[in-house]
C-alpha cells in the first residue's frame, strides 16, 4: 500500500487513517442521527430506550476525543489544524509507516484527561448495557488505552463473554492486526464499520439497537454503512464534540515547528 505525506495529515486530523473510501450499498437498517454535547444526551438515549432489553443494547465509544485528550498542547486536535502547513512539512522527513508509528506512540501518552469526568457513573448507571470502546488505533495501543482507563476507574464491561483475541480474518499491517481486549477494539487501521461488522459475529446475542458515539462524521457515516448486513436492528449514530470543549492553550508557529521536529528527530534517533 502506497501513502503520501498529504493523506497521512488528512486522516490524522480526524484520526481516520484508512476510513477514506466510500461504500455505496443501501442502508437497509433503522438509522438515526443525532448530535451530542455531553454524556447527558447518551445517558437520556438509554433511558429513552427501555423497550429494549438493557442485554441487546450495544453503545460504542471512539477513545480519541471522545473519551479522552491528550493535554499536551502542541499534540491537540485543536493546535494540529491550526498549524496543519507545519504539521504537512515536518512529516515529509518520515514515510508513511514511520509516521503512523510515531504518532501512535504519541497518542498513548499518559499524559490524557478525560472529557467528561461523569464517564464512570453514566457506565455504572446502565450496567446492564453492553459497552465497547472502539479506536482506529494499532493494535499495541490497546494496553495503553486500557491503562488509562483504569487509571481513571473506567471499567468497559458487556455480556458476551468473549476471550481477548485477534482479528485474523485481516492483514498485518506494522506487525499487528485489529484486536479485542477487555471491551476495547483497536482496529489497526482497518475500517471501524468492517472490523464492527466482523466482531458482531463472533456475538451469539446480537444487539437489537446499537449507539455509535464518535466526534468524526467520516468514521460515523462509514459504520452506518457497513451495518446494512445486520437485520432488525435499529442504529443511532451520535456525532459527539465535547472535546471541543477543553481548555487547551494556543501555541505559536515557532513553538509548534518546535516541539514537532524535535519528536521527529528522536523518533528516528529511536528507528536507528
Amino acid at each position: 500500500m502506497t501513502f503520501n505525506i498529504k493523506n497521512i495529515l488528512v486522516c490524522f486530523l480526524v484520526f481516520l487513517f484508512f476510513g477514506c473510501t466510500e461504500n455505496n450499498k443501501p442502508i437497509s437498517v433503522e438509522v438515526e442521527h443525532k448530535q451530542a454535547a455531553d454524556l447527558t444526551f447518551i445517558d437520556s438515549l438509554l433511558d429513552k430506550s427501555s423497550e429494549f432489553d438493557p442485554r441487546n443494547v450495544l453503545v460504542i465509544f471512539d477513545f480519541n476525543y471522545t473519551l479522552m485528550y491528550p493535554n499536551i498542547p502542541c499534540l491537540h486536535k485543536n493546535n494540529i489544524d491550526a498549524h496543519k502547513d507545519i504539521f504537512k512539512k515536518v512529516l515529509k522527513k518520515l514515510s508513511h509507516e514511520q509516521a503512523d508509528l510515531m504518532l501512535t506512540q504519541m497518542m498513548a501518552t499518559e499524559k490524557q484527561k478525560l472529557i467528561n469526568d461523569q464517564l464512570s457513573a453514566l457506565l455504572k448507571k446502565h450496567a446492564d448495557v453492553n459497552f465497547l470502546v472502539c479506536s482506529s488505533s494499532l493494535e499495541k495501543n490497546a494496553d495503553a488505552y486500557l491503562k488509562l482507563l483504569n487509571k481513571n476507574n473506567i471499567a468497559i464491561t458487556n455480556s458476551y463473554n468473549l476471550e481477548n483475541f485477534k482479528f485474523l480474518d485481516f492483514e498485518e499491517y506494522l506487525l499487528g492486526h485489529p484486536v479485542y481486549k477487555n471491551g476495547v477494539i483497536t482496529t489497526n487501521r482497518r475500517k471501524k464499520g468492517e472490523v464492527l461488522v466482523s466482531f458482531l459475529k463472533r456475538v451469539s446475542r446480537k444487539p437489537k439497537l446499537i449507539i455509535f458515539v464518535d466526534n468524526s462524521a467520516d468514521k460515523l457515516d462509514d459504520v452506518k454503512l457497513a451495518l446494512t448486513s445486520l437485520k432488525s436492528t435499529k442504529l443511532i449514530i451520535v456525532e459527539y464534540s465535547e472535546y471541543k470543549n477543553a481548555s487547551i492553550p494556543q501555541v505559536s508557529a515557532q513553538e509548534f515547528t518546535a516541539y514537532w521536529n524535535e519528536q521527529v528527530d528522536d523518533f528516528l534517533k529511536s528507528q536507528k
